[in-house]
């Protein structure tokens, strides 16, 4: 487990579903890109601060002291800021829809850096022209700089000739560098030097280094076909003699000779030509104790026209076992391998838990456990970043623990928005989506896949475009109600008669659409397939908070 190792492969490359992220420096896990986000709860964020200290450092007002503090204000949240109590006094509460903000109107300049200090790799600087006027009206603030300015002795493959005066910076336009989002801006500069040499005075040999084609850069082996792009061109994840570093932390392809990183297994990409890098019952040995646990770890595989995997035929087995009992996982269906395990005030026969209701700690008797009308699940719901030659954008789910991979979706976007949910063991399609916008609504038809009754069910969506507010969900003859706000980052799903709440949604971080952004879900019921949840979530990514079109 990487969050626990602080061991150099787990420190440049802790996951393997988005480039680099932001380093806490002793081995913890993040999703976090920089700029980092002010509110995030404290297991997004890093548990030692280093987060928050570099981002004080760098978008503080104190070290912008250069520019006016409305100047500064309306950057800080058009960039970064948005959930900052002090961005909602950039507009008129009773007319966000028609808020607009032209940037020379409050900054007086021709250009701004911002922030002042280089944002990426020690040398990268944002300019935004004053010319642009901002809207935040629309679903995603997010200012997008109209120049880079960068050191080309660190990138001499860039182009040397400069469009604005920044002492000891070349600054070309993003249309020239010929990027269009964050993401790009990323992984473009994080091929450049790290630091600037003499060729003449390096003499390094060692074989487990790997040199950029073309340039003084060097990097480690572990960081060669690891799903994220070093040398300018993508070299090093094309190389192809990567066996030549014979270690545990690399797979080698059955299908080819090919030897990949650990990082890029269960991602949901075929990096092997068989796909073998994907396969469940090629990675694991399943041990005797795994077998009937009530979790799938192998992949099913077909036996006399059925497939089976280590949880068929389990019905007789014990669920409450010698290698089930007080191992930390309900593997009976009402926990009852886990009671007594540990010192509560409950009875013995009792779970301690929080009420879904109250957000208190209650005892729930073993006979109520796992009841269908009270389940509450949870799920961490994980946007992928967007990467040279893979799917524009889609989202992993896990459980709560982030240990299972649950689903995957994948999402395209034309004139008809699409997506299909996956089941990410079985892998068949439990779930898929089409919307169609018109004018006043957004109507969105979906289908899910019941696989106790062996068919599939159809509803659809409609939502209000003109109020972000309300949602109705028809699905296996129910009306179902969304509520949400323009700025909340709270949607909660009722029953329409009973006023039920069946599922919450809750969005984790701000408008930032150039890095992976992770989320809540939890059910509060089973009345409804958890995938019509899913779905909502995606609409209102897609459209409403963080979709990156």
């Amino acid at each position: 487990m990487c969050y626990r190792d602080p061991a150099f492969r787990c420190e440049e490359s802790d996951h393997p579903m988005r480039s680099r992220s932001f380093v806490c420096g002793d081995g913890q896990k993040t999703y976090l890109r920089f700029p980092d986000i002010n509110d995030s709860p404290s297991w997004v964020s890093c548990m030692n601060g280093q987060d928050v200290a570099v981002e004080t450092a760098l978008l503080s007002q104190v070290e912008h002291s250069n520019l006016s503090y409305d100047c500064w204000l309306l950057l800080y949240c058009a960039t970064t800021g948005i959930g900052n109590a002090e961005c909602d006094t950039l507009c008129d509460e009773d007319d966000w829809l028609g808020c607009t903000i032209n940037i020379w109107e409050i900054c007086h300049t021709q250009y701004v850096v911002f922030p002042r200090r280089p944002i990426l790799q020690g040398h990268v600087l944002f300019v935004y022209s004053t010319k642009t006027t901002i809207n935040f009206a629309t679903a995603e603030v997010s200012l997008f700089p109209d120049y880079v300015c960068y050191d080309i002795k660190r990138c001499p493959f860039l182009q040397n000739t400069s469009i604005l005066n920044i002492t000891n910076k070349t600054c070309q336009s993003i249309h020239d560098l010929h990027v269009k989002q964050m993401s790009d801006i990323i992984q473009l500069f994080q091929t450049c030097l790290t630091i600037v040499d003499d060729e003449n005075d390096i003499n390094i040999t060692r074989a487990s280094l790997f040199q950029c084609p073309g340039t003084t850069k060097r990097i480690s082996g572990h960081r060669v076909l690891d799903g994220v792009i070093d040398c300018y061109g993508g070299i090093d994840e094309k190389f192809a003699n990567a066996c030549q570093w014979d270690n545990k932390y690399r797979f080698k392809c059955l299908s080819e000779n090919k030897c990949i990183s650990n990082n890029l297994l269960h991602d949901s990409i075929k990096d092997c030509l068989g796909g073998e890098d994907e396969l469940s019952n090629l990675l694991e040995q399943v041990t005797f104790q795994k077998l009937c646990n009530g979790y799938v770890h192998l992949s099913p595989i077909l036996v006399d026209g059925f497939n089976e995997t280590d949880e068929t035929h389990c019905d007789e087995w014990e669920c409450n076992n010698l290698y089930t009992r007080c191992d930390g996982a309900w593997n009976c269906p009402n926990g009852a391998d886990e009671l007594n395990c540990i010192a509560t005030k409950c009875a013995s026969d009792s779970h301690e838990c929080i009420s879904p209701e109250t957000g208190k700690i209650i005892c729930l008797p073993v006979n109520q456990s796992g009841d269908a009308r009270k389940s509450h699940h949870t799920y961490v719901i994980v946007r992928n970043a967007t990467a040279s030659g893979k799917p524009m954008y889609g989202f992993s789910i896990f459980d709560s623990e982030e240990k299972r991979h649950l689903y995957r979706i994948r999402i395209s976007s034309t004139e008809v928005d699409t997506a299909i949910l996956i089941d990410n063991y079985r892998k068949n399609i439990v779930a898929n989506l089409k919307g169609i916008w018109i004018e006043k609504l957004v109507n969105v038809s979906f289908s899910v896949y019941d696989s106790k009754l062996g068919k599939w069910t159809d509803g659809f969506i409609q939502r209000n475009t003109h109020t972000y507010e309300d949602y109705t969900i028809h699905f296996n003859n129910q009306r179902l109600s969304a509520k949400s706000s323009r700025f909340s980052k709270n949607i909660k799903v009722y029953t329409q008669q009973q006023n039920e709440l069946l599922a919450q949604f809750r969005y984790r971080t701000r408008w930032l659409s150039w890095r992976p952004v992770k989320y809540d879900l939890n059910i509060y019921s089973t009345k409804v397939p958890d995938a019509v949840y899913f779905f909502l979530v995606l609409i209102i990514d897609h459209r409403g908070f963080a979709g990156e079109n």
